[in-house]
């Protein structure tokens, strides 16, 4: 027969934060996801065929907390190339043509 108590000693879990050169900079990533921390009581009896009680055992187990570890970009966004102003040298520029409409009544 075995039974145990209710759950307890809940720890929540924390965070490390880590650089992470890939991811640009601002963007986040979960790398390891945390896990609270919490304790159990367990009971445990056993009998033999006759009903004899011959093994008693009470213990703890205790669940530790595990961090959850969070990636942080710091890739710096690559530079725009601007954009280089080109050169006409054909020698005279022609103006548009200006579109005009006419009204039929």
């Amino acid at each position: 027969m075995a039974s145990t108590s209710a759950w307890y000693g809940f720890v929540p879990f924390s965070v490390a934060k880590k650089d992470d050169p890939t991811l640009a900079k601002g963007q986040t990533k979960v790398d390891t996801s945390g896990s609270g921390g919490m304790s159990i009581d367990c009971f445990r009896k056993v009998y033999d065929a006759d009903g004899k009680l011959i093994w008693n055992d009470d213990f703890k187990s205790v669940y530790s907390m595990v961090p959850e570890v969070l990636l942080v970009g710091t890739k710096a966004p690559k530079p725009t190339a601007s954009p280089t102003p080109s050169s006409s040298s054909s020698g005279s520029a022609s103006p548009t043509p200006k579109a005009t409409s006419t009204a039929i009544h």
